[in-house]
């Protein structure tokens, strides 16, 4: 993998049949993903119910003599949402995703990014060893085609995982993750076009158990789970 990235940038996830992620979704997108996914998501709450009763993990703002001014930083407002739910005051009070373990269920994760050190350890990183791998080549001939979890060919779960948690470490020409201080936990099980491209596979091929990688993210004690994507069919009863 290459040492060399570009900045991560600020940019908004729009929706809409021009976007990048609908055609993607609509050329290989599964509806019973997303009743899978809504099933899921159900057990998912049952899971972390006594996980949500905890305390997160902050320090106290009196240790860390910042307000919310100090956190108004060029990176900070690269990425305007942050900004639109006035996350510098929960920053003050200490509320930074520190402690918190966020599962993204999506294509995958560049874990060589320089947005997702942890900048507390010499050489640490901030995705989780936990994550893991749940897409399946479907073949009668071939046992199923494991593929490795810490990486990224269609680079959505790496923008994703980004707006979630990427660093605050002052580089004005990238941004920072809403909740800079989390653990990111990634999971693929999206998909994406590149990936059947590079292993020279048909999507009808490939598939993404999301089902199973939610599951394995409650197991996992995550306290939130992100899911950007949805299925490929309009209907009005949807």
């Amino acid at each position: 993998m290459s040492d060399r990235h570009d900045a991560m940038s600020p940019t908004g996830e729009r929706c809409g049949p021009d976007t990048r992620a609908y055609r993607v979704g609509r050329r290989h997108g599964r509806a019973r993903r997303g009743l899978l996914l809504g099933c899921s998501l159900v057990a998912l709450a049952a899971a972390l119910e006594p996980a949500a009763a905890q305390s997160v993990v902050r320090r106290s703002p009196a240790f860390l003599g910042l307000t919310a001014p100090d956190f108004d930083t060029p990176e900070y407002r690269n990425d305007w949402g942050l900004g639109a739910i006035n996350a510098a005051t929960a920053y003050a009070r200490g509320f930074t995703g520190l402690g918190v373990l966020v599962a993204v269920v999506d294509t995958g994760i560049d874990a060589g990014h320089p947005e997702f050190r942890n900048l507390a350890t010499p050489g640490g990183t901030r995705i989780s060893p936990a994550s893991a791998d749940f897409y399946e080549w479907i073949s009668q001939a071939r046992p199923p085609f494991d593929m490795p979890a810490i990486v990224d060919r269609d680079g959505h779960g790496t923008h994703v995982s980004g707006t979630i948690g990427a660093a605050r470490d002052g580089n004005p020409a990238g941004m920072m993750g809403v909740a800079f201080e989390s653990t990111i936990l990634a999971l693929r099980a999206i998909v994406g076009t590149d990936d059947s491209k590079t292993y020279n596979k048909p999507v009808t091929q490939l598939i993404g158990d999301t089902s199973s990688a939610i599951e394995y993210a409650a197991e996992r004690g995550a306290r939130i789970l992100n899911g950007s994507y949805g299925y490929s069919f309009r209907d009005s009863n949807v």
